[in-house]
């Protein structure tokens, strides 16, 4: 197999490892946007109906937080099948406190758990800093992404849709 076969096989895994990153952005895009509606219509008292919705909002919301998380760990595992490299990736990846806990949460999402509330889920969700490392983590991967495959598919707020180059 000569360079050009392999650069383009490479290439092909990097677009199925997108591929599962795009999934998890869906999920994060609805959760977005979700948040941004709530906060948009702020706190006020609410009739049984409506607390009952939104306890039913709440917990919709938790799950998809537990989806995309899961979906996140996804990638981490195809970003080490492959052997990518960056420099911001590989740093928030050599946490393993973080990855370590997020495998467990995923597991415990992916795969029935006799409890209601996951210990694995508490653990990574009560870790200091999760919420800023998966940030930081979907960042780094976005632009690693955006630079290699010249596509944008999960904009930054305020940016025009995704194009391709």
């Amino acid at each position: 197999m000569d360079e050009d076969e392999r650069h383009e096989q490479w290439v092909d895994k990097l677009v199925a490892l997108h591929q599962h990153w795009t999934t998890a952005e869906a999920i994060g895009d609805h959760l977005r946007r979700s948040m941004l509606h709530k906060i948009r219509h702020g706190p006020r008292e609410l009739t049984p109906e409506e607390y009952w919705a939104d306890t039913t909002y709440q917990r919709s919301v938790m799950l998809a937080v537990c989806v995309h998380h899961s979906l996140l760990y996804v990638v981490i595992e195809g970003w080490r099948e492959l052997g990518c490299v960056d420099t911001r990736v590989d740093e928030l990846l050599a946490r393993e406190d973080m990855t370590s806990a997020l495998r467990l949460f995923r597991n415990s999402v992916f795969h029935f758990q006799p409890e209601v509330h996951s210990p694995k889920q508490e653990a990574f969700m009560k870790s200091g800093g999760s919420y800023e490392w998966v940030r930081a983590l979907r960042a780094a991967l976005r632009d690693y992404f955006d630079a290699r495959l010249k596509v944008t598919i999960a904009p930054r707020p305020g940016t025009e849709p995704p194009t391709r180059h």
